[in-house]
């Protein structure tokens, strides 16, 4: 058939590879073209598998997703399965939307991301769940509550956004899988490359892969990865696909760049941290520091137990509150006022007006979010440009 000028401009065409391509490619397409009618009953009706929409899957992201699902569990021999969402928020939500299902009883940790809190308090409580707060440093708290209800999930972050606090994973685990309740671990802040919480019984791993996973600064993804493989493609998989919370194949494929140098970043994120943290203990201005690698405390041991290294993140508080903070933060000249983590350059985030300024404030003040808490991700700087920065600035 002799087709047109129009007919030509308006086909799709496919690409002619004479060797391999070494680079992940980009798949940007919306659909896929079934052989026949045949075949695309057999797919919709789940008897053959394959691509349909990129809603459903794409030959990118999944590529992305199954690199991560075998970073999750490496060293081990379980296997998971991971799926990528359209941010970390993204990834928490559509969690707590598929798994609260039979109790409609979920326990959320008060030391949790400020966006985390909110969406639990306006979106999850409102739909019907029932909710019960949990201060994960005294075990004995969630001993009670477990032996009191039963729950469908728990939701935490180990180490915790801001303040650092850092939970026992094997211990919390053990105490869920006795009750019959799922763990869920926000692990942004470390990567499998400092813990892996499914090694140590957590039932699901999220992430915001905007942060170190994707380490640049120029990726919004999140990530949702566990073991019960079964459970993430019967549950969790169609709760993505109908909520509509996919990752982009563009993103899926930035997010890949930045994970071939994770290891590297990660290491010098956290050389950079504990120096920081060590300089910033000794300085006038500053009250308290908040790092896991810190000192001898309990929270220090609880993460060297169950963490390669410290992590990139460090907060602590200044005295003199927020007027210290916004002159600290004006006068920098190095590091960014941005309300990011995870980038190669250092940045500050002041969590009592930007991340938490929308919690219960009851809430905000039991997990220690003062006016004069500063957060810095650590970038990859030379150590003492920052040291210099922050003493010019103030500190």
């Amino acid at each position: 058939m002799a087709l047109s000028f129009d007919s030509i401009c308006a086909k799709a065409v496919e690409p002619v590879y004479s060797t391999k391509v070494h680079s992940l490619s980009i798949h940007p397409n919306t659909s896929f073209v079934f052989e026949d009618f045949a075949q695309s009953k057999r797919i919709f009706s789940g008897k053959e598998k394959g691509h349909v929409y990129s809603r459903y899957a794409n030959p990118t992201v999944e590529a992305v997703a199954s690199k991560l699902a075998e970073l999750e569990v490496l060293g081990s021999n379980q296997q998971a399965r991971a799926y990528l969402t359209s941010s970390g928020m993204s990834a928490i939500s559509t969690c707590l939307l598929a798994f609260a299902r039979e109790n409609k009883r979920i326990m959320i940790s008060r030391d949790l991301y400020g966006g985390t809190l909110e969406l639990v308090d306006k979106i999850i409580e409102p739909l019907g769940m029932e909710v019960e707060y949990i201060d994960l440093s005294d075990m004995s708290h969630l001993k009670d509550v477990l032996s009191e209800k039963k729950y469908d999930l728990l939701f935490y972050e180990t180490p915790t956004n801001p303040l650092l606090k850092t939970f026992p994973l094997k211990e919390i685990h053990e105490l869920c899988r006795k009750h019959g309740v799922m763990s869920m671990v926000d692990n942004t802040f470390c990567t499998a490359y400092i813990q892996q919480p499914l090694l140590q019984g957590a039932d699901l791993v999220i992430y915001s892969a905007t942060k170190y996973l994707a380490g640049h600064g120029n990726c919004t993804a999140g990530v949702v990865i566990s073991s019960d493989q079964e459970k993430m493609t019967k549950t969790f998989w169609p709760a993505l696909k109908l909520l509509g919370g996919n990752c982009s194949p563009f993103e899926a494929w930035n997010l890949n760049n930045g994970l071939k140098t994770l290891s590297l970043r990660l290491e010098r994120h956290a050389a950079n941290a504990l120096a920081l943290a060590e300089f910033l203990e000794g300085r006038d201005a500053v009250q308290a520091v908040h790092y896991p690698f810190l000192g001898e405390s309990s929270n220090s041991k609880t993460a060297r137990k169950q963490m390669r290294l410290g992590g990139g993140m460090l907060s602590f508080d200044l005295k003199g509150g927020e007027e210290k903070v916004a002159s600290v933060m004006d006068n920098c000249r190095l590091i960014k006022n941005a309300p990011t983590l995870g980038d190669t350059d250092s940045l500050f985030l002041h969590p009592f007006s930007s991340s938490h300024v929308n919690v219960d404030p009851v809430l905000r003040a039991k997990s220690g979010v003062t006016e004069g808490l500063l957060r810095i991700s650590v970038g990859l700087e030379n150590i003492e440009d920052l040291k210099e920065d922050l003493i010019q600035a103030g500190i």
